[in-house]
């Protein structure tokens, strides 16, 4: 039998700890997956051991990831409360007859998802540039802001700017001559925060109408 060990989330973060999602594979790619395990946590029971009735076989290296996901404290007992995750921590190697070590799991962390403002008129014409800033990043667990990914898109979900790991972390300033709004009527700014362990956030999305 597998057991996959990791480090219990701490109580005392902002946000609740709901469930861990496990998934093996025998390969590092993690493409072709041999079992999933869902742990559903109580908040009073932060238990975080996966159990697989699956076997290493001697002489083969198999491989896990994991997800943790959250709600904040206030929704914890709400009927549809906004789930978000850490991303996939992982793979980590699982060896014959032993266990995953704690102390070899890169620390996972939960990023909430920007909120999106645009300080100028998108519309005005005497307006050459747009200004995008997001809220400060909120995170809970180890790591620090170190990027954020910026995405526009129009209606049809197309991407028309792309800005990937910027070190503009909060404010973009964009030439609106780099954005090809002509036959656009409507864009989608989106901006994900991503911390020193390349964890991202989920992104968040502002709307915009384009005259």
């Amino acid at each position: 039998m597998i057991t996959v060990r990791i480090p219990k989330w701490p109580k005392n973060y902002p946000n609740v700890h709901i469930r861990t999602v496990f998934v093996i594979a025998n390969d590092v790619d993690m493409t072709n997956i041999i079992d999933t395990i869902t742990l559903d946590i109580n908040k009073d029971d932060n238990i975080e051991n996966a159990k697989s009735n699956h076997i290493v076989p001697v002489g083969k290296v198999y491989y896990a990831t994991f997800i943790r996901y959250f709600v904040s404290e206030d929704e914890v007992d709400s009927d549809d409360p906004l789930v978000m995750d850490s991303g996939v921590v992982g793979p980590f190697p699982i060896y014959p007859s032993n266990n995953l070590d704690n102390e070899n799991i890169k620390p996972d962390s939960i990023i909430e998802f920007p909120s999106i403002y645009v300080n100028d008129d998108i519309n005005d014409s005497e307006i050459t540039t747009l200004t995008i800033t997001t809220s400060k990043p909120r995170l809970s667990g180890p790591g620090h802001h170190k990027y954020t990914h910026w995405l526009i898109t129009d209606e049809n979900d197309a991407v028309i700017y792309r800005d990937l790991y910027s070190e503009n972390k909060t404010e973009l300033v964009i030439d609106k001559d780099n954005i090809p709004f002509s036959g656009i009527s409507e864009i989608k700014i989106m901006a994900s925060h991503v911390n020193s362990y390349k964890h991202e956030s989920p992104f968040g999305i502002l709307k915009l109408s384009v005259e």
